[in-house]
């Protein structure tokens, strides 16, 4: 429950305070595995919210958590080098970083790879139920994801088809994503930025017609075509 000073206090602040950064390097290893490091900065309530999650476990199986917690759940996606200590600091800002493989994460068929840029499709599925809603609906907290990846194009490929970049505006939510060439890579970039918590029932409609196209927008792939 969200307190009367708590609500006053979340309205002053600004999304950039609570930014959560993420920046990917990654590989492809054969062809449908990639491989890479990660590097994320939480700061104000994307650092809250990680540690509420986090730290209710037992401190011995914080290790664990912060792993699932990190790669979904997906048992292809593998992690090492992952240090918890941070975890227990006081600093304002909470740095993870940490090496990762995962299997399968795009197919192959014939000279061509498939790939999905984006693993974590942050609020790709957060649409509203309008027919049981019936009051404004107060969301978690003001934020800023941003997610900065650069993928290095497969020995011996070419990028045969980027998906476009997109952009959608609305008073509670801002996102683009934007895919670029410079040499032999791609950076792909994403930003999602709530400026305003409080979601009125009038915009539901078209609060879901935005996550219904971020969430198709997540499932464009890149085309990769042997040379």
């Amino acid at each position: 429950m969200v307190t009367a000073i708590c609500w006053k206090e979340c309205r002053l602040v600004a999304p950039e305070q609570n930014t959560m950064t993420e920046k990917l390097t990654l590989t492809f290893d054969g062809t449908e595995n990639i491989k890479g490091n990660v590097n994320i900065n939480y700061k104000g309530e994307s650092r809250t919210d990680l540690l509420n999650r986090i730290t209710a476990t037992r401190k011995d199986n914080l290790q664990k958590t912060l792993t699932n917690y990190l790669s979904e759940a997906n048992h292809n996606y593998e992690i090492e080098g992952l240090n918890t200590a941070a975890l227990l600091g006081t600093d304002s800002l909470l740095n993870i970083k940490y090496n990762f493989s995962q299997k399968g994460a795009a197919s192959a068929f014939g000279k061509e790879i498939y790939f999905e840029p984006d693993f974590r499709k942050e609020l790709g599925n957060f649409t509203i139920d309008t027919a049981k809603r019936e009051l404004d609906m107060v969301l978690p907290y003001k934020m800023n994801l941003l997610t900065e990846t650069s993928i290095t194009i497969p020995a011996g490929y070419k990028v045969n088809q980027l998906p476009a970049n997109k952009e959608w505006k609305h008073p509670n939510i801002q996102v683009s994503v934007n895919y670029t060439m410079k040499g032999n890579t791609i950076e792909y970039k994403k930003q999602i930025r709530i400026p305003d918590i409080t979601l009125k029932k009038k915009s539901f409609v078209e609060w879901n017609r935005i996550m219904k196209e971020l969430n198709n927008q997540y499932h464009e792939q890149i085309i990769f075509e042997k040379q």
